[in-house]
């Protein structure tokens, strides 16, 4: 379990220091006795094309996904991850991703 935990926070750390994220504004809430994981939090984006992907634990359930400009997302689950991928209707100019997920590590 004590790996597991330290391997999402390790992800959660490279997805706020990724170069399209700006400033990010996270609330975590974990129960480690169940493995369970809260994220709710907002970002900032400057998306340079079409459609940028996120990578959550595998499991994840999103709850909630939404910025100015977005036009749909797609949700692929595998064995390493929950990928997310959004398009955007608009892009090229700093934006705020709001972003809630949870689930069971």
């Amino acid at each position: 379990m004590g790996n597991r935990l330290l391997w999402v926070l390790v992800t959660c750390a490279v997805f706020l220091c990724a170069s399209t994220f700006a400033h990010a504004q996270i609330q975590a809430f974990i129960m480690p006795e169940s493995g369970f994981l809260r994220v709710d939090g907002q970002v900032t984006i400057n998306p340079t094309g079409p459609q940028f992907s996120l990578r959550l634990f595998p499991g994840a359930q999103l709850t909630v996904l939404w910025t100015e400009g977005i036009e749909d997302y797609s949700i692929d689950r595998g064995y390493l991850g929950t990928v997310v991928t959004v398009r955007m209707r608009e892009y090229g100019s700093e934006r705020v991703l709001h972003l809630a997920y949870e689930g069971f590590l």
